[in-house]
């Protein structure tokens, strides 16, 4: 059986995602961003909107 780290992998990730979003800043695009759009007036959606 092998026993993973969870926060140490989610350290390592976060590492490589922070310099790949570096790197796309220094080449002039925008950074990643979360857009969230709401359809219709759902109760449950708007609470998660």
């Amino acid at each position: 059986m092998i026993l993973i780290d969870g926060k140490q992998t989610a350290a390592i990730i976060r590492k490589e995602i922070a310099a790949e979003v570096e790197s796309m800043v220094r080449a002039g695009k925008r950074p990643p961003h979360l857009a969230a759009i709401l359809a219709g007036n759902d109760g449950g959606s708007i609470t998660y909107v």
